[in-house]
């Protein structure tokens, strides 16, 4: 998808992208995989925890803005759109659902 971890206001803030220097990432990632197997957890189940922590990094960067007349709410900024269908793909869900 192109994405990096400074891409997501969620882990922008802590300034650590990496498991530190020396750390084979891809083999940490192996590791996390095997031991989800070992606890019982297919395959596809772990694809449907990894989308939804994917949604959730996504859902981070919406932006909101208050509507004309009511302080207290909040409507989806019109230009966070592509942002929207990307989360409602990763949740399997129809944007106009989230948007209710």
């Amino acid at each position: 998808l192109g994405f990096r971890p400074e891409d997501f206001r969620f882990l922008s803030g802590s300034g650590c992208y990496d498991l530190g220097q020396g750390i084979d990432e891809a083999k940490a990632f192996d590791a996390t995989l095997e031991a989800l197997r070992a606890f019982g957890v297919q395959d596809q189940e772990a694809s449907s925890m990894f989308g939804a922590i994917m949604a959730v990094l996504h859902l981070g960067n919406l932006e909101f803005t208050a509507p004309a007349n009511n302080s207290e709410g909040s409507s989806l900024a019109p230009s966070q759109m592509d942002v929207l269908a990307r989360c409602c793909e990763l949740l399997g869900v129809e944007a106009k659902k989230l948007t209710e």
